[in-house]
């Protein structure tokens, strides 16, 4: 219970103690959920309010030749602004979520949760402008989309999931995933730098061997 409450007032920035975070809690649920879980598909109902006490999860979008694009992660004490929408416009999801590690979830039924929002602005407030945060970012995802440089985003995607010897564990098709493009095309990108020697290719894992070229690519 005292972890329960913990992750409500942190994510609301609001008192423990009070009643909207205490009804909440009363309400709440703890589970667990295995990497690969998904957690909800597009067209379920959405029936409760969630938040991520550990572990990372994204909600991604299948797209109609197959391709999934992620929209969004979700990180420990953070909650999902897509079933935030689903719950107050009382309409199905249009995306999925899915467990990238192993989880622990709270959650709260969707009639305590409106409830709790109804005797409580402040926390109508908070998941209004977290849910304008979202939207902000599927903004800049559509323009990046609609004007982008691929080989520069491929590069800086690189660089920022490299490790410090510079090794990435993720195939191509979970790259391509993450670009929001086709496996073909970042494996024919990769393959091109590979004979530059910027990177080097395994199965399932690669290693940045040049971080300057790919720094001068992602400007």
């Amino acid at each position: 219970m005292s972890l329960v409450i913990e992750h409500l007032s942190k994510l609301f920035s609001m008192s423990s103690n009070t009643k909207a975070i205490q009804a909440l809690a009363s309400a709440a649920t703890v589970s667990a959920a295995p990497v690969g879980a998904k957690l909800f598909a597009s067209g379920d109902v959405c029936e409760n309010f969630v938040i991520v006490a550990s572990g990372e999860a994204r909600v991604q979008l299948s797209t109609k030749t197959g391709r999934d694009m992620t929209l969004f992660r979700l990180l420990p004490g953070q909650s999902c602004a897509l079933t935030t929408s689903c719950l107050l416009s009382e309409s199905p999801y249009y995306a999925e979520g899915v467990a990238e590690t192993d989880l622990e979830l709270i959650t709260i039924p969707s009639s305590a949760f409106r409830e709790a929002l109804q005797a409580s602005p402040d926390m109508m407030r908070f998941l209004l402008s977290d849910y304008a945060g979202r939207i902000a970012e599927m903004t800049a995802l559509v323009d990046r989309l609609t004007s982008r440089d691929l080989s520069a985003e491929l590069a800086e995607f690189l660089l920022s999931r490299a490790d410090h010897s510079g090794m990435i564990s993720l195939s191509h098709k979970s790259i391509a995933d993450e670009l929001g493009t086709a496996r073909e095309v970042v494996s024919r990108k990769l393959k091109d730098w590979e004979k530059q020697a910027w990177v080097q290719l395994h199965r399932g894992v690669l290693k940045v061997l040049n971080r300057e070229a790919l720094g001068r690519l992602s400007r």
